[in-house]
């Protein structure tokens, strides 16, 4: 049976290092019912509990977010779901991308080093460049940090209109730029092509810390 919010899931399991749900929820193939209600309703509460740790923090909210659909398919397809784990190739290792980028924030920024790092070793597990770069994102959203623009992205501030990017005007207030930059956000994630969300998402990411900054503005 198709389980339709799977990629949504597994979109999930990729930040938190999890090979699947089983493994996430510490549950077996076995797990009854009330296991598994048990074991949902733990882990919400851990997250819950852990919103404010910069460590856990993207995590938390990203489980938070998803416990909804998580739960409906650990409750009414359990069955589908552990056939789907059975048909796929164990992997000895997962990447977690967000306690990698958690762990490489300095002054709540990701510099163009460690984000370079962490896309290749997550390369090296499996994951592609684009997925791993909008992984990075999201965790920097959730973290209410930000990523150090590489050499050709700063080069690239000149000639882009970063106002009509945000779709602002020129004397846009800071509150008018922040709102802008989450909506704008908001809808570049939710794109059906990932490969064009991560390139709005990187360029608004671009255009954020450059009119934040009233130096960079200037």
């Amino acid at each position: 049976m198709v389980i339709p919010e799977l990629p949504e899931i597994d979109r999930f399991l990729t930040l938190t290092g999890k090979a699947n749900l089983l493994e996430y929820y510490d549950l077996t193939e076995q797990s009854d019912p009330a296991a598994i209600e048990q074991a949902l309703t733990a882990r919400r509460s851990w997250a819950q509990g852990q919103q404010a740790n910069p460590k856990f923090k993207a995590e938390a909210l990203a489980l938070i977010r998803q416990h909804r659909v998580i739960r409906s398919v650990l409750t009414g397809r359990f069955a589908d779901y552990v056939a789907v784990v059975r048909s796929r190739e164990p992997r000895p290792e997962r990447y977690d991308v967000a306690k990698e980028v958690a762990s490489a924030l300095v002054d709540r920024t990701l510099s163009f080093e460690e984000e370079g790092r962490i896309v290749r070793e997550a390369r090296e597990l499996g994951l592609s460049e684009v997925q791993t770069r909008q992984l990075i994102l999201e965790v920097l959203d959730e973290l209410g940090a930000a990523r150090e623009l590489g050499p050709e992205e700063r080069s690239d501030i000149v000639g882009i209109d970063l106002y009509a990017l945000l779709e602002l005007k020129p004397d846009a207030t800071e509150s008018e730029i922040e709102a802008a930059y989450l909506a704008r956000y908001r809808w570049a994630r939710n794109l059906a092509d990932i490969g064009r969300s991560a390139e709005v998402l990187q360029q608004l990411d671009l255009a954020w810390r450059t009119l934040r900054s009233p130096e960079r503005r200037s």
